[in-house]
Order: C-alpha cells, then structure tokens, then sequence
C-alpha cells in the first residue's frame, strides 16, 4: 500500500474582502429584512409591538439584533421563548 502525504500551505484570510463583501449593500438588506422578520413574527406572538431591532458594528463587519424593548416582552421570551420561536419559524435559531 503507498503511502500519500499531502502538505496544504496556511490559509490566510482577506479581512478587507471579508468587511467589504459583509458591509455591501445587498448583503446588509438580506440581513435586516430577516432581523426585521423575526421581529415581527415576535411581535404578532407577543400580541403588541415589544421587540426592536439594532444594528451593531462588530470588529469586522455589521450584524442585527433582535431583542426585546419592554418588560411585557422580556417576560414573554424568559417563560414562552417567543425570540426563540420567531427565529425557528423564519428558518434561523437552534
């Protein structure tokens, strides 16, 4: 039987691709038109408007997150899980 190595050079990733492909237009409209789904699927669960979304500047890109505004809807994701549901309903959570 042969023996086979195989050496594979260290990948090296383009941060500045990265943050621009992250950053571009189309992919931050696909990101908040899911952030601002799984709102309103929150909300409509939640029977009231309680639940925002924000945009945050991590190191290397931009993200969404979607979290709760009012007592009444901390409440409701601590014993329902609605943030939960929300997410599992669009596609997205564990």
């Amino acid at each position: 039987m042969a023996k086979t190595t195989v050496r594979l050079k260290r990948f090296v990733p383009d941060l500045a691709g990265y943050t621009q492909v992250k950053g571009g237009g189309g992919v931050q409209a696909i990101l908040q038109g899911k952030a601002e789904s799984v709102r309103a699927a929150a909300d409509s669960m939640l029977g009231e408007y309680g639940h925002k979304v924000v945009q945050k500047r991590a190191k290397f890109d931009m993200r969404y997150v979607v979290g709760t505004e009012t007592a009444h809807a901390l409440n409701s994701q601590a014993k329902h899980k609605t943030l939960t549901k929300a997410c599992n309903s669009i596609g997205g959570g564990s």
